[in-house]
């Protein structure tokens, strides 16, 4: 028997949308400010995301930040010009089948992002309204097994499910006594799940909605 969820919450990036081509843009475009000669593939970009942002600088800019203390503003300031001009690319179907979602399931957004970028997600998003609450890393500082939790406690979430693409994603969720559904379509490919999305609309055979 399928377990019945009262509400949903999401990942952002590798889950709902993809915005690594702008966010490479971005940091490219600040490398070259600096006479820095490295482009930054989307690829790389994807490689680091779902962690913290702190973290995916450190691990991906840690040589150049050396050289330029004030890097981190200069990459930050520049993917917020680029993915706010260009923005993500949605997964097929993710705005509809949101839609669908909430008619019965509270919908919730967490991310690792910064703040800006779940702000500027929502606006380009044509289903924010269907979301109760988001938060992200940007907001709060906390883990995402803390924020998780905290939406529990904050809604009295009895069968909540987190469905994100990266085993961090997955951790988090049963550490915060969420149930996890794995987006495989996203960025990583090593996640053990037996709960498992081929695509975005596959998550309609986990979460019924008629």
């Amino acid at each position: 028997m399928k377990k019945l969820y009262d509400s949903l919450i999401f990942d952002i990036d590798g889950t709902l949308w993809d915005a690594s081509i702008a966010t490479a843009k971005g940091w490219t475009n600040a490398l070259k400010q600096l006479n820095i000669t490295r482009t930054i593939t989307a690829a790389e970009v994807a490689s680091e995301t779902g962690k913290p942002w702190e973290e995916c600088m450190e691990i991906l800019f840690k040589n150049e930040r050396k050289e330029f203390p004030r890097l981190f503003e200069d990459l930050d300031r520049e993917e917020k010009i680029a993915v706010e001009r260009d923005g993500g690319i949605f997964y097929p179907q993710v705005e509809s089948i949101i839609q669908e979602l909430s008619r019965k399931h509270r919908i919730f957004i967490v991310s690792n992002c910064q703040t800006w970028y779940k702000e500027c997600f929502l606006e380009k998003f044509s289903s924010s309204y269907c979301v109760i609450k988001s938060t992200c890393h940007g907001d709060e500082t906390f883990s995402k097994q803390q924020m998780i939790a905290n939406i529990i406690d904050e809604y009295t979430l009895q069968n909540p499910c987190y469905v994100g693409d990266t085993q961090g994603d997955m951790n988090a969720a049963i550490g915060a006594g969420a149930d996890f559904i794995w987006a495989s379509y996203g960025f990583r490919k090593n996640v053990i799940c037996d709960k498992i999305l081929f695509s975005f609309s596959d998550i309609l055979n986990f979460c019924p909605v008629s």
